[in-house]
């Protein structure tokens, strides 16, 4: 595996860990371009990353225990393919849909493929 494959992979990870688990919504715009487009939700007029920090919080706001941990990572040249699992109770209120209803333990599996890599500020 190259340096570059495996400063992807920690970027990965570092926005796992700060936009997810630390609950950090504001830190997704450090990890995201500003071009970025998730094919999983509808961008409103303030576009992508903030329809995406929405669609993060209210995952969040149904959980006080939620935690995502990353299972597999495979990275080749800019690419990087992470298989995420978040799990937590359905605790302070009912996901968006109404399922799984509260008081539920729910885990959730998904597949991140971003690509490109962002400029580190750190």
């Amino acid at each position: 595996m190259t340096s570059q494959e495996q400063e992807n992979k920690a970027l990965v990870r570092r926005f796992t860990e700060d936009v997810y688990n630390r609950r950090n919504l504001d830190a997704a715009v450090e990890f995201l371009a500003p071009d970025f487009v998730d094919h999983g939700v509808s961008a409103g007029k303030e576009g992508y990353i903030e329809a995406y920090k929405q669609q993060v919080a209210n995952t969040q706001a149904s959980s006080s225990d939620v935690h995502f941990s990353i299972e597999e990572m495979i990275a080749e040249g800019d690419k990087v393919v992470s298989r995420v699992i978040g799990s937590g109770s359905v605790d302070q209120r009912e996901l968006e849909g109404g399922s799984p209803h509260r008081g539920a333990h729910n885990d959730r599996e998904h597949q991140h493929q971003p690509r490109g890599r962002r400029q580190d500020r750190r």
